[in-house]
């Protein structure tokens, strides 16, 4: 008799235990609450297929090249002027460290309200609600729709209200106060496996937190960085934006990145030549980007993009062989000392 009820209790077992590898499988294909989503976060990073871009898969792409970033950057801040890490309308005064710094959930969670609405509405939105929640406990604690109510400029309230309380309550229970000031003793692959866990936050969202919260040396991918790389060739046109996250920061140097991302972000707002709408305040003829592009396409090198006479001669003129000459000329005159 007992070994009888050995037998059938082990059928059991193998029995529940390919139920639940089935309904486990069944939920991740159906996208169904699985104990993940219902903590809050999702599958973690270091569980997660490796993201190996497909479309840099099929070319050796080695662009952008240090110099070309630099010539890039400097081209734009004779234009638009150097950019400085100005103070910020949300930072605080650290009294500790003797200087002005941005909390860095603070920067996480505006940067989790700018996604798919602009940044001066986001800006509101944010500032709303920290007038209506001086304290992320209050928000953590306060019903959706109070919260859902101080965002909703920003668009999209619900699913961001959802979000922001799955994290805050998700820190309340593991490190039992809302705040990621911690993190700015953690090195910068663990900042990204940390906060790549919660729903809503991607690598433009972390990457904008690492720089501008942590000054970390990294480079965020936004809409106007991805179109303006795309048409410098330095990524694909099949490029998504992540794999222009990965690619872009091996290939950008440290010291230019900060720079460099505002920069873009700034022109491709502005430019008539850059922006999407091909509209803006700034000139095409006046587009560092599209003199970049005439002078490769003529042959003539990297270093006369910023030359003075052959943005000049560049114009609005397409390079046709005369224009050519002239750019050759004053190249030849820059060397002679003339």
């Amino acid at each position: 008799m007992c070994e009888r009820y050995s037998v059938f209790m082990f059928v059991i077992r193998i029995k529940t235990h390919l139920s639940l590898a089935l309904a486990t499988k069944a939920c991740h294909r159906t996208g169904w609450l699985n104990l993940y989503q219902l903590s809050g976060l999702k599958k973690p990073l270091s569980t997660r297929r490796s993201v190996v871009p497909a479309a840099m898969k099929k070319v050796s792409h080695t662009k952008p090249d240090p110099e070309e970033c630099r010539i890039i950057t400097e081209g734009l801040v004779e234009l638009h002027g150097k950019p400085t890490r100005s103070s910020d309308p949300l930072e605080h005064y650290n009294l500790t460290q003797g200087h002005h710094q941005v909390y860095v959930l603070d920067s996480l969670i505006r940067t989790m309200l700018s996604q798919n609405t602009t940044d001066k509405t986001s800006i509101r939105a944010f500032r709303k609600l920290k007038e209506t929640f001086p304290e992320w406990e209050e928000v953590r604690v306060s019903p959706n729709k109070d919260v859902e109510e101080a965002i909703r400029e920003g668009g999209l309230s619900e699913i961001k209200t959802e979000r922001i309380k799955l994290l805050l309550n998700h820190l309340k229970s593991t490190r039992n106060e809302c705040s990621l000031e911690w993190l700015r003793e953690k090195d910068t692959e663990f900042v990204k496996e940390y906060l790549g866990q919660f729903k809503g936050v991607g690598p433009k969202t972390i990457s904008c937190t690492l720089m501008f919260a942590l000054h970390r040396d990294d480079f965020p991918v936004d809409t106007h960085v991805l179109r303006i790389s795309k048409d410098l060739g330095w990524i694909p046109k099949s490029a998504s934006r992540e794999d222009a996250y990965h690619h872009l920061n091996e290939h950008v140097p440290d010291y230019l990145k900060y720079d460099l991302h505002v920069l873009l972000v700034e022109h491709g707002k502005t430019c008539r030549y850059c922006n999407s709408r091909k509209s803006g305040s700034i000139e095409a003829s006046k587009c560092p980007i599209k003199i970049f592009k005439a002078v490769q396409k003529s042959g003539i090198g990297n270093a006369d993009v910023n030359n003075k006479r052959v943005k000049e001669e560049v114009g609005e003129e397409k390079l046709t062989s005369p224009t050519r000459k002239k750019i050759a000329m004053v190249k030849k005159e820059e060397d002679l000392g003339l």
